[in-house]
């Protein structure tokens, strides 16, 4: 008598002793390998320490007829510093080495092999960090409930806070699962950056707020949703970056990124005409690092070589084919992105402009913008020329660094009291345009210097794009080439 076997296939029901079956792989692996790592129990001991020292110290305080309003500001400083130090830098940080411990040994080669993409690995691994924070910040919710008995305890307030804490460490984890994914030299030196920025803005924060709680911030009415929208798109754009850098060739995740972009940008255009001054200017200076890192990182990219990655375009006839001369993969493309996204802000810019004084600053901030843009472009030639050395980022650093030693030799910027210069070496920053943006900021309270400075930018712009035009019309071909492939491949099945 024949017996048929059970299939081993399928979901089964969930018996709740283990993860569930629809779980991402990546996922799963990632939560067993960092809970039962040293890192996280350490942390996790360590965290606890911390606090019931603290209220023992608190406890004992009281007893001894300190007042509690001094006792529960020390609390609310120790409390939230040491959830933030767990939750926001020292978890997260372990994402460093998400993706570069994945390339130890080929294990990514062996992982995209299997059928995750590279989106999916790269949102496990970040999920995975963040339960983990999740996890730690739910383990001090007893300690947030002791403070009941010291006075004071604001449930709206602590719950506020920590999600804000958790928005955080959200944005830190995501940010450090994209420098993995980048050298170790700009991982170090990403590192570092961030550092010199983090501690003292983290004092400050801690000296001025939390000294007397989350209900006694002063916001504007549109600050805490801008704020909870920034972090989004920053660690939306985060997760973005990570996943195209370890995509294979036939994926396209660099339009993704341009998509976003452009977004932004668009809101520019928008906020510079339609919103108040003070939700303009902190719209443009919040997203300003976006753009400037997703143009950079567009004008890296290598020249397509697979119809596939623009195969989706394909059926959308000539909206696709305009599309992919701005969406599409490599430098060329990235070229008109820049140039498109760079219009939509200034669009914005010289609104906010026009609104505040109008001619003079119209006239300034249109000098602003082109040196802007020449900046950006200014390495193009040098990275075109070395695309075959595999260290794009490199030769677009050097450029840059060469552009700033010459500031400093020449001097620096000068004061903003419009009198010229005793000495004319400033003169020599003039065809660097970094350089000759930090010259013209100190220089600009004087209008008489921005014709100069404009016709410096605009003799830039036409250098740059005379030294790259052959190469930039023989890769526009070559992607024409591959949208009509694209699409007469999908018109013959």
């Amino acid at each position: 008598m024949s017996h048929a076997l059970a299939p081993t296939g399928g979901h089964r029901a969930w018996r709740g002793d283990d993860f569930p079956a629809w779980l991402s792989p990546m996922l799963v692996k990632e939560l067993r390998q960092g809970i039962q790592s040293g890192v996280f129990a350490w942390t996790f001991i360590a965290l606890h320490v911390v606090m019931a020292l603290l209220m023992t110290w608190a406890i004992m305080s009281l007893a001894d007829g300190v007042g509690a309003g001094d006792v529960m500001d020390v609390v609310q400083i120790a409390f939230w510093g040491a959830v933030g130090a767990a939750t926001a830098v020292v978890i997260p940080l372990r994402g460093l080495g998400a993706i570069a411990s994945e390339r130890v040994g080929s294990n990514l080669d062996l992982v995209t092999l299997t059928h995750l993409s590279a989106t999916r690995i790269v949102v496990g691994k970040w999920i995975a960090l963040v339960v983990q924070s999740l996890l730690l910040a739910m383990a001090t919710l007893p300690y947030l409930v002791l403070r009941h008995f010291f006075g004071g305890l604001n449930v709206v307030g602590d719950l506020a806070t920590f999600g804000w804490v958790l928005a955080t460490a959200m944005l830190v984890t995501a940010a450090a699962v994209a420098l993995s994914t980048l050298p170790r030299w700009v991982r170090i030196g990403a590192g570092v950056l961030a550092g010199a920025v983090a501690l003292p803005l983290a004092a400050v924060v801690m000296d001025d707020v939390f000294s007397s709680g989350p209900a006694s911030w002063s916001w504007p009415p549109f600050f805490g949703v801008g704020l909870a929208a920034l972090i989004g798109l920053y660690t939306l754009a985060c997760l973005l970056f990570a996943a195209a850098r370890i995509a294979p060739a036939a994926e396209n995740h660099a339009a993704h990124l341009r998509v976003l972009a452009l977004a932004v940008a668009s809101v520019w255009a928008v906020a510079g005409w339609r919103l108040d001054d003070e939700a303009t200017v902190l719209t443009m200076v919040s997203t300003a690092p976006l753009l400037i890192l997703v143009c950079v990182g567009a004008l890296l990219e290598k020249p397509p070589h697979l119809a596939s990655p623009i195969a989706s375009w394909a059926r959308l006839g000539p909206v696709g084919a305009i599309a992919s001369r701005l969406l599409a993969p490599g430098w060329a493309t990235g070229l008109l992105f820049v140039v498109t996204a760079w219009s939509l802000c200034m669009v914005g810019v010289l609104g906010l402009a026009n609104r505040f004084a109008g001619g003079d600053w119209l006239r300034q901030h249109a000098v602003l913008g082109l040196l802007a843009l020449a900046t950006l472009v200014f390495p193009l030639p040098v990275v075109v020329s070395r695309f075959r050395s595999r260290m794009p980022l490199a030769n677009y650093a050097i450029v840059q660094l060469v552009s700033l030693m010459i500031l400093v030799w020449s001097g620096g910027p000068r004061s903003t009291d419009g009198s010229a210069p005793e000495s004319m070496t400033w003169v020599v920053v003039m065809p660097f345009p970094l350089a000759a943006l930090a010259t013209f900021v100190g220089l600009r309270a004087d209008d008489a210097w921005a014709p100069a400075f404009l016709a410096a930018a605009l003799l830039t712009l036409a250098a740059v794009m005379a030294a790259v035009f052959r190469p930039w019309l023989r890769d526009m071909r070559a992607v024409d080439r591959l949208v009509a492939t694209a699409r007469g491949g999908r018109a013959r099945r």
